[in-house]
């Protein structure tokens, strides 16, 4: 079985895999699932993916026939969950959040939740099953091997308090026009290497309510600053996710 390019990639969540110790190991394919590898691939008879499970797990696989992949055995390898697990809360823009999900997806992300904050713009909508369907493509097309969690939104105030996000965390809110404040690779770059897990809040285009941030504050999320200028809410996630990867890829070199 040869190696596939980096594009022929399917997720496939691990309740649908067959056990690894069976002796069939064939895998049913969704109408959705033939049609991405039949029309979109065009992929042939006897042709191989790699399955992944969105939970550390790649397997090669063929394509038996329209309705079945058939995984290798030999070929299954599975990745442990990066450390620690990096966290996005990002007031959700009018504009822009299925872009912001792919690019916080492909810089590593492990977990996301879309807030609702004072200052949010009216017209902006979550959309939870279109995000989880952005991030499942997005893995594929990364080819990565843990897809981000996906939580349930909440506003701002049940955040600064939720659990577990407190316990074994550093958490920081992003923030603008405020003096004295450290730039945010500053402040990771004093965080002890014990933690479990790394959250930062982006606030609406507006800003955060004074209200809303003395709120974080009081709860021990820590201001920081994204640099001089404004960032709009997009950039604000993406400039962030990018700083908390480079972080953790140094804790791991």
């Amino acid at each position: 079985m040869t190696r596939l390019e980096a594009s022929r990639r399917l997720l496939i969540a691990p309740v649908r895999w067959p056990f690894m110790g069976d002796t069939s190991l064939l895998l049913p394919l969704n109408s959705a699932e033939q049609h991405y590898l039949w029309r979109v691939l065009r992929l042939q008879k006897g042709e191989t993916v790699a399955v992944v499970d969105g939970a550390g797990r790649l397997c090669y696989a063929y394509l038996k026939d329209r309705e079945y992949l058939e995984l290798s055995r030999a070929t299954v390898m599975f990745a442990r969950r990066p450390f620690p697990r990096l966290g996005l809360a990002v007031a959700v823009p009018r504009r822009g959040m299925d872009n912001l999900l792919r690019m916080i997806c492909e810089l590593g992300m492990d977990q996301f939740i879309p807030l609702q904050s004072v200052r949010r713009t009216p017209q902006a909508q979550e959309r939870p099953v279109r995000w989880a369907s952005i991030l499942r493509e997005s893995v594929e097309q990364c080819e990565r091997l843990w897809l981000p969690d996906l939580h349930q939104g909440c506003d701002a105030a049940s955040l600064w308090n939720k659990t577990p996000i407190v316990d074994r965390a550093a958490t920081f809110i992003a923030t603008a026009r405020c003096q004295g404040l450290d730039l945010f690779e500053a402040d990771l770059a004093e965080l002890p290497p014990t933690l479990d897990q790394v959250w930062v809040a982006i606030g609406p285009e507006g800003g955060w309510d004074p209200d809303e941030q003395r709120a974080a504050e009081i709860c021990g999320w820590r201001p920081t600053c994204l640099g001089k200028a404004i960032l709009r809410t997009d950039t604000a996630a993406v400039a962030a996710a990018h700083s908390l990867a480079v972080w953790r890829h140094n804790q791991d070199h």
